[in-house]
């Protein structure tokens, strides 16, 4: 149901073309690992089509590798 109201929420966005950035926080919470994947490259793909920034936090080593590390920002807390 989560997946659903996102992509709902961003489509809606892209079609409005009101928003320059998208925050997702903890992206493919709740879902197995094949759906989790193809969230995250869909979503990143859209973004990048869009030339949306696309700021996403995450654990999931799986989810982590759909993005290419070019793309990353490594944040540390110390």
């Amino acid at each position: 149901y989560r997946v659903f109201n996102l992509l709902a929420y961003l489509f809606r966005l892209i079609n409005t073309k009101k928003f320059q950035l998208l925050l997702l926080d903890d992206l493919g919470e709740g879902l197995d690992y094949g759906r989790s994947v193809k969230v995250g490259r869909f979503i990143f793909d859209i973004c990048k089509r869009e030339n949306v920034q696309l700021i996403v936090t995450s654990n999931d080593g799986f989810l982590m590798d759909t993005i290419p590390l070019k793309y990353w920002n490594v944040l540390r807390r110390n």
